[in-house]
């Protein structure tokens, strides 16, 4: 178990977003809310049977691309934005004092090219003429971001960084990927009419501590107010039994940090893409964690609406929550998230309105 560690509070300044629903992170959930998907049939792609799948693709922007030039194409728009959003009206950041934090797609997944350090150099070189000075890439899927938002923490809190910019990008339209989901029968095709419709996106945002930005008199978006990692055993990819512990500790743990019970929470933005797994995981969590008596909160699945976006989800769910925070798009201002890698690894976060201390 991994959980974000007490000490000042963290604030998120700024966001990007690009999906197949919007390309920034006032459009995507906007969108969402709104019910609208975008689907379409994956050009030049069939299994070997001849049945054809759906996929969510960012039109526009990874046309004709693929490999990491297509994983690009989403990216630097994105961090662009989030930067921009971060600095606008307000003392600009020190870019020389930040690190980036990138979530990638898992190494047992295939893929035409592997995201290597010449790509992570075009990446840091977008930040108009400033350089941010390091970055670090994480590997481990759906739950990859929220790895990426416990290290920003420590880095921030360490005072490794006066800034941090944590990212997600991730393709699941690409064929190697189609070919892998289709063999290990979870994609959803003509003839198969359960399981995930892959799609793509890219997320980024700026942590801040709360004296930083409040310093530099930053437009906050709203509190990252915990994060916690945890491991389950009987993920998708092993034949041990399901029992969802791992995703129960995890999100058990972020609503540890303020008392903040499960009937506090105002939303849910979650993992759930279509598979029979995810579903069953979902329910074994709800009898754990919320009293029958009790409604379950509102419940976002995004992959409905842009698709399965692998290693980007943690981020991209993120983004949505500071915007739909900002936004009213809930009840109220209490967020969680959770996601669920293949390899067993299960994340959640929680945001919330950044309220001033008295």
């Amino acid at each position: 178990m991994s959980e974000m560690s007490a000490g000042e509070r963290i604030f998120i300044t700024g966001t990007g977003l690009v999906t197949s629903v919007g390309h920034d992170s006032f459009m995507t959930p906007a969108a969402i809310r709104a019910g609208i998907s975008r689907f379409a049939e994956i050009p030049e792609f069939a299994t070997k049977k001849g049945a054809k799948a759906v996929g969510s693709l960012v039109s526009g922007i990874t046309d004709d691309r693929s490999g990491s030039d297509r994983l690009l194409s989403m990216a630097i728009p994105a961090m662009q934005e989030a930067l921009f959003n971060a600095e606008e009206y307000y003392e600009e950041l020190d870019l020389s004092q930040g690190e980036l934090v990138l979530s990638l797609g898992p190494p047992e997944r295939p893929a035409y090219e592997e995201f290597d350090n010449e790509d992570l150099q075009t990446l840091l070189e977008m930040t108009e003429g400033e350089e941010l000075p390091s970055a670090q890439i994480i590997r481990e899927g759906s739950s990859g971001g929220v790895l990426a938002l416990l290290r920003a923490v420590t880095l921030l809190r360490e005072g490794k960084a006066a800034f941090c910019i944590v990212g997600g990008v991730d393709s699941l339209i690409e064929t190697p990927a189609l070919m892998w989901l289709e063999a290990a029968g979870r994609l959803k095709t003509d003839d198969r009419p359960t399981g995930c419709i892959p799609g793509e996106a890219a997320a980024f945002m700026v942590l801040e501590l709360e004296s930083a930005a409040r310093k530099r008199d930053a437009n906050v978006l709203c509190e990252l107010v915990n994060t916690a990692y945890a491991m389950e055993e009987g993920s998708i990819l092993s034949d041990k039994p399901l029992f969802g512990k791992g995703l129960t500790s995890a999100i058990t743990a972020v609503l540890s940090k303020r008392r903040i019970g499960t009937d506090t929470i105002d939303g849910i933005i979650c993992d759930l893409n279509g598979e029979h797994y995810r579903m069953k995981e979902w329910g074994l969590v709800q009898a754990r964690l919320f009293n029958g008596a009790e409604p379950v909160p509102e419940l976002w699945h995004p992959a409905e609406n842009i698709g399965d976006v692998g290693a980007a989800s943690a981020v991209v769910f993120a983004a949505i929550a500071a915007s739909s925070i900002r936004g009213g798009y809930f009840k109220g201002p209490n967020l969680l998230l959770w996601t669920s890698s293949d390899t067993g690894g299960r994340g959640s976060a929680l945001l919330s309105a950044a309220q001033n201390r008295k």
